[in-house]
């Protein structure tokens, strides 16, 4: 028998719910199911030097921290091979289905993510988008993107998780197992429905009292228990004030044992035991189509608006009853691409400085995996240093280190000239005062060539100098793109299809800003998508009259404008 481990952490009831029944669909598939209980707090005792340097660097929002703490107790639970299941609250998760989308095969696992939980899933069906979610959230919103986007498979409890999903590239499994119900001798009903779970916009109570104020002689019974509105000041009680007025008087809040129907309308959460024994008992259940609920009880009436509850409830059917959930079965990885990423070729322009030259190129020059081509261009410097560094480079490399030489025309039009003339299958470009640590090429190639879907692998950026920080970010994507570039340095492998495509450096953004986050867009823009190696590679050095202190707010604001203009 197989086995598949689940993450348990302190989420709160309804997370433990969803992975309670997640355990019950996987056992039902034939496996063993195994808990991880992960620690609220602390990262695990043998943590190793090399992580333990990264927490004291790293500069995130909470989410991204957290996410990253949860990834430190998986690596130490869960061994190479194994199956694991993680949920996507909070983007706990996230963390670790990414750092396992980028290994070799040989230290993978297998990671897959819950869809039943998140922030996102919630703003997704409350507006429609996570566009405007508060910005104490977008960390968390995120993270759980990124769970989703890097597991072997999500798992959705509910048809409308899927949906939900969809538009993002996101494909989940819906599973689900239908409910044994326990025996139970019929109730004389009482004359009320009872509309399960909270007063909330997930929930969707006003959608249900809007069906039931149309339906005359019904007494209506609601859950005390009142959430914060996200659309309207106060609560959802407060909120279905007009609603509430239509009614007259019939709703009370509390709860029956003996209701003539239950209705519900949270379309993710899982049913508790309670709705098993009102179900069992002969109540009639109306549950929102495509839901959690209507995996469970598949003979359950189904509605999706408040006309087609408003039937029901006035005793005409509106449709036929759900379907029966899909099994869970464990879909095989994607063929990988062990060809590419054989050839990289590397770019460095110079302009006039070259005091950290021998670092930058030692750097790559001590690869773990070796590059196939190093090209220098002098950016019209001028200058006899430049020349005679450059000139002593090539000589101690030939046929591994050439050069190239321009009149002044900014770091764009450099790069897009040595793009040109690269003759590798991929390339990356660094910049003269920047480094690498050694196994920054196995890593991203190596991701490269485990997911063939990337056009581009990044990592993270540790500051060095007057500045020491790793400004932890997501993978760089077009939701990412409309709040910051992510991608701190333009450490980035990219297949050489990207060049290809047409895609090049805009030279005027040489002398505003964020040329780099402009041709990441054209990109993503173009169909490419970014993976992370979510590790400090790339090492940028923080100096008087470096780059990054000379620039303006104003200079941000366009060079941020200019990128996002690609995805109209």
């Amino acid at each position: 028998m197989s086995r598949i481990s689940l993450a348990r952490l302190a989420l709160g009831p309804r997370v433990s719910a969803t992975l309670d029944y997640l355990a019950v669909v996987l056992q039902a598939a034939g496996y063993e199911v195994r808990n991880l209980e992960i620690p609220a707090t602390g990262l695990p005792a043998d943590l190793s030097p090399e992580a333990k340097r990264l927490a004291d660097l790293l500069r995130a929002p909470a989410a991204l921290i957290e996410s990253w703490r949860v990834a430190r107790h998986l690596d130490a639970l869960v061994r190479a091979g194994e199956v694991v299941v993680v949920p996507d609250a909070m983007g706990v998760g996230g963390m670790f289905a990414l750092e396992e989308s980028t290994r070799p095969d040989p230290q993978r696992r297998t990671v897959l993510v819950s869809a039943a939980d998140s922030a996102m899933l919630e703003y997704l069906l409350v507006a429609g988008t996570v566009a405007g979610v508060p910005e104490g959230l977008i960390s968390t919103v995120e993270w759980e993107t990124v769970g989703y986007r890097s597991a072997a498979g999500v798992l959705a409890t509910s048809e409308v998780a899927c949906r939900l999903l969809e538009p993002f590239g996101i494909q989940a499994q819906p599973v689900g197992l239908a409910r044994q119900l326990p025996t139970s001798v019929p109730k004389q009903l009482s004359a009320t429905v009872l509309v399960a779970g909270p007063v909330s916009r997930i929930d969707q109570t006003h959608t249900i009292l809007r069906a039931i104020a149309a339906v005359p002689d019904i007494n209506i019974l609601l859950s005390t228990e009142d959430r914060t509105d996200l659309i309207w000041e106060g609560s959802t009680w407060e909120a279905t004030g007009g609603v509430r007025a239509l009614l007259n008087g019939r709703i009370r809040r509390g709860w029956t044992d003996n209701p003539q129907a239950v209705v519900v309308g949270d379309p993710l959460a899982i049913p508790g035991a309670s709705l098993d024994r009102l179900r069992a008992s002969g109540s009639r259940l109306l549950v929102a189509a495509g839901s959690a609920a209507a995996a469970c009880y598949p003979e359950a009436e189904t509605w999706e608006n408040a006309a087609q509850l408003t039937r029901l409830l006035s005793g005409m059917p509106s449709r036929a009853a759900g379907r029966t959930p899909a099994p869970f079965r464990l879909v095989p990885p994607p063929p990988k691409a062990p060809g590419r990423a054989r050839r990289v070729s590397v770019g460095v322009p110079i302009f006039r400085n070259v005091r950290f030259l021998d670092e930058c190129i030692e750097s790559v020059l001590s690869q773990t995996e070796g590059v196939a081509e190093l090209i220098l261009i002098d950016d019209g410097s001028n200058r006899l240093e430049v020349s005679e560094a450059v000139a002593g480079w090539v000589s101690r490399r030939p046929g591994l280190i050439r050069s190239m030489v321009q009149s002044n025309q900014g770091v764009c039009v450099a790069r897009n000239r040595v793009l040109d003339e690269m003759t590798g299958d991929s390339f990356v470009f660094l910049d003269a005062d920047d480094t690498w640590e050694p196994d920054f090429i196995e890593a991203t190639a190596t991701a490269l060539r485990q997911t063939p879907w990337y056009s581009a692998v990044a990592t993270w950026t540790e500051f060095f100098g007057d500045y020491a920080a790793v400004e932890a970010k997501p993978p760089f994507d077009r939701e990412v793109s409309q709040r910051y570039n992510p991608i701190i340095s333009t450490g980035v492998l990219l297949d050489m299809a990207v060049r290809e495509q047409g895609i090049r450096f805009a030279p005027d953004l040489a002398f505003l800003y964020c040329e780099d986050w402009d041709f990441w867009a054209q990109v993503v823009a173009a169909g490419g998508r970014f993976g992370l190696v979510p590790r400090p590679l790339v090492r940028h050095r923080v100096y008087p009259g470096s780059g990054a202190t000379r620039r303006t707010p104003l200079a941000y604001a366009i060079g941020k404008a200019r990128a996002n203009a690609r995805f109209r």
